[in-house]
């Protein structure tokens, strides 16, 4: 390890590609972070539930953990920031304060975790906290907030605090490492083993033969139709109704329907049928022309709402594409569509309900901060 190897690899992740998803940035940035503090491959753990008195569900899952094994105390918890890529799109051109400001509430939120090493990492800035224990829990000692652009300031820093110690932590932790087995609600029932293994088969595309093969295409998209049903099937209150249905106007996924039991609230915002556009796209951005098309199908249905789930993200940048599509399409049509991203369904696995996570983007588009 060395500051220059440092150095450049923090220069190639300022200089990411700003297409790439929120994904595909957190691995990519993370791995060739750590690689390059002088970190093995098999102390890297990724997206380790820890306990955390701030988070609502008692636990927080940084995007990666550094620990002698999964179930003894963090050396290391981090997480990615990619500014440039980040729903809802005003995140993207935060200004210096701002940036650093939410920054520094991600810092703040895996100190609660109790590694000894918190860091943030985005294209723009890296953070760092390095914490001690006291009565309260943990504490840093020294934190810092720094743009990528001023590495040649701080790099001799960056390796004094945060390279490998001698040994990693080998004290056990009493954090339920996989959560909870099985998330049950009044409106939501689901066993998360399942729910795991259909979501990373479908994230990696497990029966596809080529990503350019438009039979790949059609397997990736049937996964994800089918860990939606999954999820459907979890949820009281609504049923899929039909499948991959031909129409006019196109093709529609799943059409969802209320049957009459008692469901989340959240569904009150629904009509009796319930459009569903599924878009299995983990390296990429739902695009403006699919999410103005999938708006058509849902208004020439009559139906007020529909629902965009991706194993990717929504591009908007700068407010001028799909998510400014869904925004005007609510304020000047009255067709909401609620969208279940990546990030979406990762919370899922935390305990989160379905219900939940729509009812979230629900407030947050009728009351956008």
């Amino acid at each position: 390890m060395n500051a220059t190897e440092i150095k450049q690899t923090l220069e190639q992740i300022r200089d990411a590609d700003e297409t790439g998803t929120s994904t595909e940035f957190a691995r990519e940035s993370i791995t060739q972070f750590l690689t390059a503090l002088g970190y093995e491959d098999e102390n890297i753990h990724w997206e380790v539930a820890l306990p955390s008195e701030k988070s609502d569900s008692g636990r927080y899952r940084p995007d990666a953990i550094i620990a002698k094994s999964s179930d003894t105390r963090p050396w290391l918890a981090i997480d990615s920031y990619n500014f440039v890529n980040q729903d809802p799109p005003t995140y993207g051109k935060l200004d210096g304060y701002g940036q650093r400001s939410e920054t520094f509430e991600y810092l703040t939120d895996i100190m609660t975790t109790n590694a000894s090493l918190s860091v943030v990492i985005s294209d723009e800035i890296i953070a760092y906290s390095v914490n001690s224990k006291n009565m309260d829990g943990f504490i840093s000692d020294h934190t810092q907030i720094k743009h990528l652009d001023d590495l040649d300031e701080f790099i001799g820093d960056i390796i004094d605090k945060l390279s490998p110690p001698d040994s990693l932590p080998t004290e056990q932790t009493d954090w339920d490492i996989f959560g909870p087995s099985k998330i049950e609600s009044d409106y939501f029932e689901m066993s998360l083993e399942s729910y795991e293994s259909g979501l990373e088969a479908t994230i990696s595309g497990v029966g596809s033969k080529d990503k350019e093969d438009k039979q790949s295409t059609n397997n990736k998209g049937d996964l994800l139709e089918n860990l939606t049903k999954h999820i459907i099937g979890s949820t009281s209150g609504v049923i899929v109704r039909e499948s991959n249905r031909y129409t006019k106007r196109g093709e529609y996924d799943l059409i969802l329907e209320r049957n009459g039991e008692e469901a989340h609230p959240v569904f009150d915002e629904f009509d009796r049928f319930i459009p569903v556009e599924c878009k299995n796209v983990p390296d990429d951005s739902v695009g403006t022309d699919d999410v103005n098309h999938f708006i058509r199908k849902v208004r020439c249905s009559g139906c007020k709402a529909g629902i965009l789930v991706t194993t990717g993200t929504v591009s908007g940048d700068r407010g001028k594409y799909a998510l400014s599509s869904i925004r005007d399409s609510f304020e000047n049509q009255g067709i909401t569509i609620a969208v279940i991203r990546n990030s979406e369904l990762q919370e899922l696995k935390t305990g989160r309900t379905f219900p939940e996570l729509l009812d979230d983007w629900i407030f947050d588009l009728r009351f956008p901060k």
